[in-house]
């Protein structure tokens, strides 16, 4: 599956070599010809991002939806789409904040659980 950025790189590419390419054959024609297919599927997948949101009812079908987890379900596929929501309470902000004062003052970015020095109920 190509992504918009390799597509957009790739179209770039084209006219690079287009410029580059003598106009006395018919290679230039048919680069451009490339270029503007490429660009019309780039605007196809930007109109394809907005129509599947989890707000789009005709596309996708809410299948749970509770405090923790909403699941929505393509009707064209049967992708199902899920959404977390996660909460930080002030013991993971304590826990973050450990692991940024080690981090900072053994100026690293790798630790173990035995150097945080963690209670029992941070742990």
């Amino acid at each position: 599956m190509l992504d918009i950025k390799t597509l957009n790189a790739t179209i770039q590419w084209l006219a690079s070599k287009q410029a580059d390419t003598p106009s006395d054959g018919g290679k230039k024609k048919l680069i451009q010809n490339l270029i503007y297919e490429l660009q019309g599927k780039t605007q196809d997948i930007e109109t394809a991002a907005e129509i599947i949101q989890p707000t789009h009812e005709e596309i996708l079908e809410l299948i749970k939806d509770t405090k923790t987890q909403t699941i929505y379900k393509c009707k064209f596929c049967g992708v199902e789409q899920k959404i977390y929501k996660l909460y930080f309470s002030t013991i993971h902000a304590k826990i973050a904040s450990k692991i940024f004062k080690y981090c900072v003052e053994n100026k690293t970015h790798v630790f173990n659980k035995k150097d945080l020095d963690l209670d029992h109920t941070e742990y």
